[in-house]
């Protein structure tokens, strides 16, 4: 239906307008429980709605704040990996170097003990004295 075809029932459309307003009034009147009924609903809807919503959104919070820990606990570690790396490189190199003549060091070594024993057997030997007259060794003048 048009406007004009509600404004024409009377002969006057100015009345017709006033009935209909009437109508219109008395109606959403009778009809207010029920929209307000309809109103709570969807309110209590919407509510529902937000409420689920903010709880998972302190869920996701939880677990990106529980994601983010692990992930800055594995960054921290594997740093501190790459850090000990580095210093075991570090020391394996200064090894190395200090013992690259550790050979030479042992032959020389070897060399020295071995003139040090032939010293000290050449020391220990005493060679016996030679008795004169058969009689036992001579000590002094007498």
């Amino acid at each position: 239906m048009s406007m004009t075809t509600l404004l024409t029932f009377t002969p006057w459309p100015a009345v017709s307008a006033g009935i209909l307003l009437i109508l219109l009034v008395a109606a959403l009147y009778f009809a207010r429980d029920t929209a307000h009924q309809a109103i709570q609903a969807a309110a209590a809807a919407l509510a529902h709605g937000l409420r689920v919503a903010s709880h998972s959104v302190i869920h996701g919070q939880a677990r990106l704040a529980a994601r983010n820990r692990e992930v800055l606990l594995a960054a921290g570690r594997e740093a501190k990996e790459r850090v000990v790396e580095r210093e075991f490189t570090r020391i394996a190199d200064t090894v190395r170097k200090d013992l690259s003549g550790y050979p030479d060091m042992h032959r020389r070594l070897s060399e020295a003990i071995r003139r040090i024993e032939e010293d000290q057997e050449k020391a220990v030997e005493v060679p016996p004295e030679v008795p004169i007259d058969g009689q036992g060794p001579r000590r002094g003048h007498e």
